[in-house]
């Protein structure tokens, strides 16, 4: 897979700050131009890719009907072309094949970010904060033995046969991630993933930006991670050009003799020696540990960007409760249980506090009960201890939701994350809900 992954990172790069792809009527077919070039370089790693149709339209890439599959290396003889021989060799569904309904990625967004960091246009980066999907998978499918090949070693005979029945019924996956606006600089970002209606998972963020306080750590960073990209960009535009031009023959319709020609280092040298010049990794070496670090991308954002709430949401089948439990050794039955016992009658307030106390233990307790001293607490308890009960009694999700009416300024976390003790301070302005039994 070595010489897959850049190949992707070229298709990718190259629509997201190519301009040409949003003026020429050419632009589907320079994306089936790169996506010849990612099968091509697949089958030398002996890997088929296979897809119904690539279509680039208003800004998004559609891919329907893929299929990724070994590639069996038999002879084809009615093969024309390089999809004929890619589908001749693919193997047998069922058979270690990944498979996707449809893929479709928006690159709007990512555009305006590329064209705002050189702009720094403030238009741009409100057009980001509209309501949008960025990303979009549908009914991803997957070989048990991905899964299985992580945690075989872990597992007993019992658990094996379990965690194989589990990954035979969890493996068809349907991922959205989209932007809902809530004002010019302020969306709420929102990830959802579900595993064949058994499984599913909601993440979102409510956040904002402080357009007026953007200054020079931003657009560094900004420019650090866009830089790459563009050259890389730049690069794969010439790529196109020149294959078009000196190559014709591997974008015809029967193209199978061309490529196989260029395989055989007797057509298109142009091109191989292109590849062989682009060191797509010491572009990307800007993607180090010290870029990504959370602490900087916390330091380059404005000051005033703020953080109005996040939620996250975990659902699941009985089915998976049962394979889950049975993996867990018992320790999910017995949580159950002893949370049965803890909020199965209502507590007074006295038996609340000493039961608070007993919990904190005889190092934090009475710091805890006095933070949480009066009666609050305890009327948040009373409201929860039917929907626990009736949790402990029948799960089906488990979640929370955090929000914050007036926001909470991102630089003030940065410094909490050093002294937590400053968290307490927000506790006023924050409300806080557990999820118990709520479908996403």
């Amino acid at each position: 897979m070595k010489k897959i992954l850049p190949i992707f990172l070229v298709i990718f790069s190259s629509l997201l700050f190519s301009q040409s792809f949003y003026s020429t009527s050419t632009k589907s077919n320079d994306v089936d131009k790169l996506l010849v070039w990612l099968q091509y370089n697949a089958l030398q790693e002996g890997i088929a890719i296979e897809y119904g149709s690539a279509i680039f339209r208003n800004n998004i890439l559609e891919i329907n009907d893929l299929k990724i599959s070994e590639y069996a290396g038999r002879n084809v003889p009615t093969a024309r072309s390089l999809g004929d021989l890619i589908s001749g060799n693919s193997g047998n569904l069922g058979t270690g094949v990944i498979t996707a309904k449809k893929i479709k990625i928006n690159f709007k967004s990512l555009v305006d970010l590329s064209n705002f960091s050189k702009s720094r246009n403030k238009t741009l980066l409100a057009n980001m904060y509209k309501s949008q999907v960025f990303f979009e998978i549908q009914e991803l499918r997957f070989p048990s033995e991905v899964f299985l090949e992580e945690i075989g070693d872990e597992l007993n005979f019992t658990q094996l046969s379990i965690a194989n029945r589990a990954a035979n019924y969890l493996n068809n996956l349907s991922v959205k991630i989209e932007l809902k606006a809530k004002g010019r600089f302020r969306a709420e970002a929102i990830f959802t993933a579900d595993l064949n209606d058994e499984l599913s998972l909601l993440y979102s963020g409510d956040t904002s930006v402080d357009g007026d306080n953007i200054g020079y750590q931003y657009f560094s960073m900004l420019e650090m991670i866009v830089g790459p990209f563009d050259q890389i960009s730049s690069k794969m535009q010439s790529f196109i050009a020149i294959t078009t031009i000196e190559c014709p023959a591997l974008y015809e319709k029967n193209n199978i003799d061309a490529w196989f020609a260029y395989s055989d280092n007797e057509y298109c040298r142009s091109a191989d020696r292109f590849l062989n010049e682009l060191d797509l990794e010491s572009e990307l070496d800007v993607f180090d540990e010290d870029i990504i670090d959370s602490e900087m991308f916390l330091v380059s954002n404005p000051l005033g960007s703020k953080i109005y709430g996040f939620q996250v949401n975990l659902n699941w089948s009985n089915r998976v409760l049962r394979d889950a439990s049975i993996l867990s050794g018992g320790v999910i039955d017995t949580a159950l249980l002893t949370i049965k016992s803890i909020f199965d009658t209502r507590l007074n307030k006295q038996e609340f506090d000493q039961l608070l106390y007993q919990f904190s233990g005889p190092e934090y307790g009475e710091i805890i009960s006095s933070v949480l001293q009066g009666d609050e607490i305890y009327r948040e308890y009373s409201k929860y201890q039917p929907k626990i009960k009736s949790f402990a009694n029948n799960p089906q999700g488990i979640g929370f939701t955090i929000k914050s009416r007036s926001g909470i300024d991102e630089e003030y976390l940065f410094y909490a994350a050093e002294n937590p003790l400053l968290l307490v301070s927000l506790l006023d302005d924050i409300e806080l809900e557990l999820l118990l039994n709520k479908r996403n």
